[in-house]
């Protein structure tokens, strides 16, 4: 009874209806626009490609340089750009090279560049020694090793965790599978915008226990037969449903939408197609399945933080306020140029998960006695930990609210 009353509750206020349809809307417009928005300009031909057209061209363009990127291959390639004599970094070169070799023009340009260099340089391609080869994915475990080796202003890599990087690099399946990554790309972005319907979470459920604070009935609900008992457990479980159901049924509309456009093709291909340096062995399914598992920790998490919250807190608005804060503020906060420990912690704040490929290319680590743990796996384990210590807390917290009000 209480269970189907919190959901009615939830679907008949018209706020959260407004929020939940705004939600799906960004969501159904970032999806969309990306597949319709691409395109491909072919400089030598003056041919331009439109939306799916230019995906398509872009994926058989891939398919048709070559299966697998072999040392022979890369090689071959970079003595190619070589030999041409241009210069890659004007409009006329690096539109030229694009034309030939299309998104391996790019990705070999980062591939040799340092580890946080964000900066385009591909001039780098012409100064690469190839008299014993272009040495690719030596280069790509050298680029790790220089990176852990580095002198840092907020603390060094310990040995340990400097040979933790350097055997993941190099324990990674070569050569990588060659194809282009946009598709798999778009249903990454519907999984990371998750965080955004989170918005729509807060909204809807930050009055599940303070309503009844503000309204003076949280004292008598609790005094009723199965009050102390079911009350707390079955607003939470309306919460949770609500919760995944929404952010479910926001995925299924999106992901039927891009698979009826572009399909799924890729799900094969290599992470390190997205950065070479990118140290965790796993396929770009793999990859969308461990940002799905985040995805819905993070939900589940969320949802019970502003149970808990909403639970001692007077006012919906301040339940909603401190959530809300407790969100973004992480996100303007600058990581510390001095201490290791502070960014360490602010990287597992929600608002740094919606990067994936940051995450992973962010090379944080956390010890836990003799184990070292990478970034996804700790944020994970702490927020599903902190879930329970919330969960076992809740019941306590409303109790104790309502007995002084």
């Amino acid at each position: 009874m209480i269970f189907r009353y919190e959901l009615k509750k939830i679907f008949q206020k018209k706020t959260n209806l407004i929020a939940m349809l705004v939600g799906y809307v960004i969501l159904l417009i970032t999806t969309v626009y990306p597949v319709i928005g691409e395109t491909e300009y072919l400089y030598e031909q003056d041919i331009e490609y439109q939306g799916v057209e230019a995906i398509r061209f872009n994926e058989d363009f891939a398919k048709n340089q070559t299966e697998v990127l072999t040392e022979d291959y890369v090689t071959a390639v970079l003595a190619e750009i070589q030999e041409s004599n241009m210069d890659p970094n004007t409009d006329e070169g690096y539109l030229a090279f694009n034309d030939s070799y299309g998104n391996l023009f790019n990705y070999l340009v980062k591939s040799y560049q340092p580890i946080g260099d964000d900066e385009h340089r591909p001039e780098l391609l012409m100064d690469v020694d190839l008299t014993q080869g272009a040495q690719f994915y030596e280069r790509r475990v050298q680029r790790v090793r220089d990176f852990v080796n580095q002198d840092f202003s907020f603390g060094n890599y310990s040995e340990d965790e400097k040979e933790y990087w350097i055997k993941k690099a190099e324990s990674v399946k070569t050569p990588f599978v060659w194809g282009d990554t946009f598709v798999l790309k778009q249903y990454d972005t519907v999984i990371a915008l998750a965080f955004y319907l989170l918005f729509v979470l807060i909204i809807c459920l930050s009055g599940t226990f303070s309503a009844e604070h503000e309204k003076g009935t949280a004292g008598i609900l609790l005094s009723t037969r199965h009050g102390q008992r079911r009350l707390v457990y079955e607003k939470g479980l309306a919460a949770y449903i609500f919760g995944f159901s929404y952010v479910i049924v926001g995925y299924l509309i999106s992901f039927l939408w891009l698979g009826v456009t572009i399909g799924a093709k890729g799900i094969h291909l290599p992470v390190q197609l997205l950065d070479s340096a990118i140290c965790h062995s796993m396929n770009m399914g793999q990859f969308l399945l461990l940002q799905m598992l985040i995805s819905m920790v993070v939900i589940f998490f969320e949802v019970t933080l502003v149970l808990f919250v909403s639970a001692f807190t007077k006012t919906t608005m301040g339940t909603m306020s401190l959530i809300l804060a407790g969100l973004i503020i992480p996100a303007f906060i600058p990581f510390s140029k001095g201490s290791r420990l502070f960014n360490h912690v602010l990287a597992l704040a929600i608002v740094r998960m919606v990067d994936l490929k940051g995450c992973l290319m962010s090379f944080l680590d956390y010890r836990i006695g003799p184990v070292i743990l990478d970034l996804p796996t700790t944020t994970i384990l702490v927020h599903l930990a902190a879930t329970g210590i919330l969960l076992i807390f809740l019941r306590k917290a409303f109790v104790k609210r309502a007995l002084r009000s």
